[in-house]
């Protein structure tokens, strides 16, 4: 193990989009000219979230600081369920990447890898988390790419974090 100081933060199942998972406290823009105003519960998610980050930046202070997101980033249109925000696959993906605005902005990330989810919540080919990961790559954040498909989001994820070896996958039922 090298002598560099690492921290590996992982998230998993925010489901952004989905009226009972993760979403900023401002209100969401709909298609209809409306607008989704976050619930009560919801703001007690989005405080631990911020509480989470703000407990990950203590700990990372002196550190290289990598995260892991264990898939289902976004909550997609499946089953029937009527608790998602909107229909529209781009609205999840806002609110996803407004979930991360205020991580990225106080705090010092390294690498970030996307682990793709379950597809009934992020799409064939988990191409919501594809196109966050491409998101993150563009702000010059290293977003590790699949060795064999060169994607930006994987199914599974192998990393080597100072000769700590991570092995992620995110699974759904069985």
């Amino acid at each position: 193990m090298s002598g560099k100081r690492l921290v590996v933060a992982v998230v998993s199942d925010l489901h952004c989009g989905s009226t009972v998972g993760l979403h900023p406290p401002e209100e969401t823009p709909l298609d209809d000219g409306g607008a989704y105003t976050p619930s009560k519960a919801q703001g007690w998610l989005w405080s631990h979230w911020l509480a989470y980050w703000k407990r990950v930046r203590e700990v990372a202070k002196w550190a290289e600081l990598h995260v892991i997101l264990n898939g289902d980033a976004v909550d997609g249109d499946h089953h029937g369920t009527t608790q998602i925000v909107s229909r529209h696959p781009g609205t999840q993906i806002e609110i996803l990447k407004m979930c991360w605005l205020p991580v990225l902005e106080a705090t010092r990330i390294k690498s970030l890898a996307v682990v793709r989810g379950t597809e009934v919540h992020v799409g064939p080919n988990g191409s919501a988390e594809e196109s966050f990961a491409r998101w993150i790559a563009g702000r010059g954040i290293t977003v590790p790419r699949d060795p064999a498909t060169k994607t930006h989001s994987q199914w599974h994820f192998k990393g080597d974090y100072g000769g700590v070896v991570v092995d992620a996958t995110h699974h759904g039922r069985m």
